[in-house]
Formats: structure tokens, sequence, C-alpha cells
């Protein structure tokens, strides 16, 4: 009897959290601020980023080291070239990242969403697929994103033609 009533109850929360179908955009949205003070120098590497949650359980972890070097829980290590290190270091240091932001409006739990985590020296931010729009996060969070999986800056190998 205890066992059939813990079964249907994990099955209600299951299905619960399915019932509210939302439409949220692929790029990061803001939960909140873990606010940070600047570092006197404004430092933002090395740099911390993962992505966890969905709907598979997606565990990804990107870790950037102050010369460029891209450590991925993906088995990718490779260095970033000067021009994305660059960009990178210029979507980092704007300011509207250091401001406080609102919180999601969906309630605690944003259901099977993406949760993302940025830390830098000078400041660190989660965000969760539910919550306002935060345009600066966002272009950090899809530029982080091209690199948990493939070196950008990485040429392909030629390709052979047909003979």
């Amino acid at each position: 009897m205890l066992a059939s009533y813990v079964l249907l109850l994990t099955l209600v929360t299951g299905i619960s959290g399915c019932a509210t179908p939302k439409i949220s955009p692929p790029i990061a949205r803001h939960t909140s601020p873990a606010a940070s003070g600047p570092s006197a120098t404004g430092d933002v590497l090395p740099l911390d980023f993962s992505r966890t949650g969905g709907l598979a359980g997606v565990s990804e972890q990107l870790h950037v080291d102050t010369d460029g070097t891209v450590t991925s829980s993906q088995q990718n290590r490779f260095r970033l070239g000067a021009d994305r290190l660059a960009e990178l270091k210029q979507l980092l240091a704007d300011p509207a990242l250091k401001t406080p932001v609102s919180r999601s409006t969906s309630g605690p739990v944003c259901s099977d969403g993406y949760i993302y985590r940025v830390h830098t020296p000078s400041w660190s931010r989660t965000a969760d697929d539910c919550s306002p729009d935060q345009p600066a996060f966002d272009r950090v969070v899809q530029l982080l994103l091209s690199l948990v999986h493939t070196n950008p800056d990485e040429t392909p190998p030629p390709s052979r033609s047909p003979r």
C-alpha cells in the first residue's frame, strides 16, 4: 500500500512539472545575481561556466584560464585565438553584468529549463530559461555555449575533392 502511494505521488509530481508547457528561447535568462563586488582590476578571467538541467538532465561545465586555455566537461581542451579571447573579454567586461537583475517571475522552478552559471573574479550570475531578458548575459552565454563542444578557432581539415 505504501509503495503504491509513493509510486503514485512520484508520477503525479513528475507529470505536474510537464503539465504547464512553456516555450522559452534557447538563450539564458536571469534568475538571480550572485553579487560579488568587482575586483580592483576588473578582472574577468579566469571564469567558470555551467549549464545544467533540461529534460535530459544535462550537466556541462567550462573553464577559461587567463591565457585563453579552455577546458570543457566534454573532454575538450584548446586555446582561444587572440580575436576570440578579446571578444570574450569585451563581453565579460560589460558593466550591465555587474548590476542586479530581477528574479524570475515563473517561480522557484523553471520546468525542464536550463540553469546557467557564470563566475568571474569580478562578478557572478545565475540564470534560467524562464527569467526576464538580459541581453548582456545572453551574449556571454551564447559565446560560452559555443565553446563547450568545439573549438571555434580550429580550422577544419581540407575536404577531399571527388575525382
